[in-house]
């Protein structure tokens, strides 16, 4: 038994997650899993363009300045449609939330090229990013 420090009832060990850091008591999380999801849900809500940024430092090496001098100079726009950054609707409050662009890299070398809409990202991925695939299937628009 382990007692859950959010909503402090005593519960058996299987409804904690496993935590074998100093932090775990008993070889598991202070928190339920129930109370867990609780928790991290409002953290990521919170913390949504933290976490963002991080992501984006993570894997493209990119911090936040960098990423926001991208899209000033991208005018917030993608760099192959020129569209610009389209929103989405929250679904249990109906705000507004800005899509962020995607950052587009060359997945040999790793350097960041631009900022991209998600259609015009997966259209790249899609064509494995060979400008011979592209150009067949520009002629082949172009014929028909």
């Amino acid at each position: 038994m382990n007692t859950c420090v959010g909503c402090k009832e005593a519960k058996t060990l299987d409804l904690f997650r496993k935590d074998n850091t100093i932090h775990g008591r008993n070889g598991h999380y202070r928190f339920c899993k129930a109370c867990e999801a609780v928790y991290r849900a409002k953290w990521r809500s919170k913390n949504r363009d933290l976490n963002r940024y991080y992501r984006v430092k993570e894997r493209f090496g990119l911090d936040r300045n960098e990423y926001e001098k991208l899209l000033r100079i991208q005018d917030n726009k993608c760099a192959i449609c020129n569209k610009p950054q389209n929103e989405r609707i929250n679904k249990k409050n109906r705000e507004s939330i800005p899509r962020s662009l995607h950052v587009d890299h060359n997945h040999e070398t790793g350097k960041v090229r631009g900022l991209l809409c998600g259609n015009c990202n997966r259209g790249l991925g899609t064509f494995k990013e060979d400008v011979n695939l592209l150009e067949l299937a520009i002629a082949y628009l172009k014929k028909n």
